[in-house]
């Protein structure tokens, strides 16, 4: 399959697998194939400790955590002021991990919104190991489930929509 037609069959591509595999360096290897294609990529990892990829002027790579995830999710609804205090005050990452499932559903958010706003061609993310995969896929499901109502359940609607549609993700 040619390149250019495997990234653009959709915009997020996770990459999962058993934990300490190459999953890494798989993701990063995607991530710079797409932007030597000419693709703007953009690389997410979870944590900054990730395989290093060579620089690529039509690539990004962001570290998404769920603290700064809930961070960027108050500003864009307008609470900007709670967000920097809650970042100032050092208990973001508290706030953001308090419920189960919570933290996933941030950081799927946050994917999503990149997604939705057309930051990349492609984003590919580097994603848990597979157990931990399953977990973060099945949050947005559990939190709807729990909370029908209210900004975590439309947010759970909106990433299990991004989850579902294949050329989306």
């Amino acid at each position: 399959m040619e390149p250019h037609h495997f990234f653009t069959a959709q915009r997020v591509l996770i990459v999962a697998g058993k934990g300490g595999v190459g999953k890494s360096a798989v993701a990063g290897s995607l991530a710079l194939l797409a932007a030597q294609s000419g693709l703007r990529a953009l690389l997410v990892s979870f944590d900054a400790e990730t395989i290093e990829v060579p620089a690529h002027e039509r690539l990004e790579r962001v570290t998404v955590t769920p603290g700064n995830a809930l961070t960027d999710y108050l500003a864009s609804k307008g609470m900007g002021l709670i967000s920097r205090q809650l970042a100032k005050s050092g208990i973001v990452e508290l706030v953001a991990t308090t419920a189960p499932g919570l933290d996933d559903l941030l950081v799927l958010g946050r994917i999503k919104a990149f997604e939705k706003e057309l930051r990349a061609d492609i984003i590919i993310v580097d994603g848990p190991a597979a157990g931990h995969a399953i977990d973060l896929v099945r949050a947005p499901l559990q939190l709807k489930r729990a909370l029908a109502t209210g900004p975590i359940a439309q947010q759970a609607d909106e990433v299990l929509a991004m989850l579902a549609d294949g050329t989306r993700c």
